[in-house]
């Protein structure tokens, strides 16, 4: 038994630093659902080296994750937009860690 294996976690975090963190409590056996914007995705998608047209730098830091994309930003001025669709649902399965 992994000792994270009861740990669910969601994963908003971009490039490298919030993917890295979240990856080692994936590989600690937490279930970690990432949440990508929905044009692009993660921007670490872009960076290469490539291989079969995947990035392996976004394949190796996003390593046993379930990912959703949604578009996650607000509509200025502070205000929430009714672009966070998907995130009720992921935060009623989610435990945070902080």
């Amino acid at each position: 038994m992994l000792p994270l294996q009861d740990i669910k976690v969601l994963d908003v975090s971009q490039i490298m630093a919030g993917p890295y963190c979240t990856m080692v409590l994936a590989d600690m056996g937490a279930e970690v659902i990432k949440v990508e914007k929905l044009n692009g995705g993660d921007d670490s998608r872009q960076m290469g080296p490539y291989v079969n047209g995947e990035s392996t730098c976004f394949s190796q830091i996003n390593r046993n994750k379930r990912a959703y994309r949604s578009i996650l930003k607000t509509s200025g001025r502070g205000k929430s937009s009714t672009a966070w669709p998907l995130m009720p649902m992921l935060l009623s399965r989610t435990t945070g860690l902080g």
